[in-house]
């Protein structure tokens, strides 16, 4: 099993990958096979004997983990859009007029005006934030925001096992404006303890370079006493205009899908029980989230140096 490059398969699907390999080694690794045995290496891969010889010759020539049954998840296709093409162009025109980074309210504001000036059927709420999402996930240039370290939280669409059970792990993530880069992230599994803020911060000051460009931290969804502790600036009352965490990473990190309402999102038990999908220990969700920040900020312009002002004393 050492060597396999698990990079190209979901990871909701390494656990039974794991096993599929392993037994197409076995099998592999046999001298002489027989037909009996062909056949019972088919079974424990569910496939028939003319599919499993064509899948073990594959494997033995290139041992691609992508390419073996149940690697990528299968997602429902889309019911087809009925909406006048003109409706669609229209959402384009004003996501394209406002920016990617403009605000979903806003967004749909002035596509439901348009619309009605054009006096045809406006998209769904859901269809316009959908591509709004789309359109924020293909941008790759700085955004117009001030430069700042957003401190935020949410959660990954992977059903992470948990003792008995089974979860969505919750992370805290700090990104650096406004090139959307990643800085630092913190893991939890357990329901009961929240990421870590002190491990965040730790590995968001040792990133920090002295020499670099001065920013602020703002962590808008902890209390006033929680961001004067790690040195966070509390704007007064509730400005618009700051940007949020849902505009700036929504609709995934990478290709791990993330939920920023927990109540809203579907059930880890429900995720768990998709075929060929297994929940995954903890280290392999660390895995796979390390994995996706790398491919989000890679598709990142470079960010510039910051440093750190007015920070308690660690």
């Amino acid at each position: 099993m050492e060597g396999i490059d698990l990079s190209g398969v979901d990871p909701t699907r390494w656990p039974e990958i794991r096993r599929r390999v392993e037994i197409l080694d076995e099998y592999c690794a046999i001298p002489e096979r027989s037909q009996r045995s062909r056949r019972a290496f088919a079974q424990r891969l569910g496939l028939g004997e003319a599919h499993f010889s064509y899948l073990a010759q594959i494997w033995r020539e290139r041992r691609n983990p992508a390419i073996l049954p149940g690697a990528q998840a299968h997602h429902s296709p889309k019911i087809a859009n009925r909406l006048p093409v003109a409706s669609t162009n229209i959402a384009r025109e004003v996501i394209a007029d406002l920016g990617a980074m403009a605000r979903r309210r806003d967004v749909l504001i002035e596509v439901t005006r348009r619309c009605a000036e054009a006096r045809i059927v406006a998209p769904s709420n859901a269809t316009i934030t959908n591509m709004l999402a789309a359109a924020r996930a293909q941008l790759d240039q700085p955004t117009s925001f001030e430069p700042e370290i957003l401190i935020d939280s949410c959660a990954a669409k992977l059903p992470a096992a948990h003792g008995e059970g089974v979860v969505l792990p919750r992370l805290l993530v700090a990104v650096q404006l406004p090139e959307r880069v990643i800085v630092a992230y913190e893991m939890s599994l357990d329901p009961a303890v929240p990421p870590s803020i002190e491990g965040l911060m730790a590995t968001v000051r040792a990133a920090a370079d002295p020499e670099g460009r001065p920013m602020r931290i703002r962590a808008p969804h902890l209390g006033e006493l929680e961001q004067a502790a790690i040195g966070a600036t509390v704007p007064p009352g509730r400005p618009a205009g700051l940007p949020t965490l849902t505009q700036l990473l929504a609709p995934a990190i990478g290709g791990v899908g993330i939920v920023f309402q927990l109540s809203r999102a579907k059930p880890a038990e429900r995720l768990a029980k998709v075929r060929n999908v297994t929940a995954l220990p903890a280290q392999d969700v660390r895995i796979a989230i390390d994995q996706a920040v790398a491919a989000h900020n890679a598709r990142r312009p470079p960010a510039a140096p910051f440093a750190l002002a007015d920070q308690p004393l660690a």
